[in-house]
């Protein structure tokens, strides 16, 4: 499980991974591969993860909200910006 073995080693930039599904993700990274396309845009990605944060935004929906005034957002990302404004 969480054991720090890292089997799975680029021979182009030394990272290692400890699942083969993150490695071949990471290895398409190299080749600007990106397979996980989005039905309802132009954009596509290289994990499919990356994707579904994507479809997020299209879905309307606003997982992401401040603890302390309640405003929501689509992508993590965003909540972490509004959070330094109560700093």
């Amino acid at each position: 499980v969480h054991t720090g073995h890292k089997p799975f080693l680029c021979t182009e930039c030394g990272k290692s991974y400890s699942s083969q599904e993150n490695f071949r993700a990471h290895l398409l990274a190299h080749r600007g591969v990106r397979p996980f396309q989005c039905t309802q845009c132009d954009k596509a990605y290289r994990t499919k993860r990356d994707l579904q944060e994507h479809q997020v935004l299209h879905s309307g929906q606003r997982p992401f909200s401040c603890e302390q005034c309640g405003k929501a957002f689509a992508r993590r990302p965003s909540l972490r910006i509004h959070r330094k404004l109560h700093l």
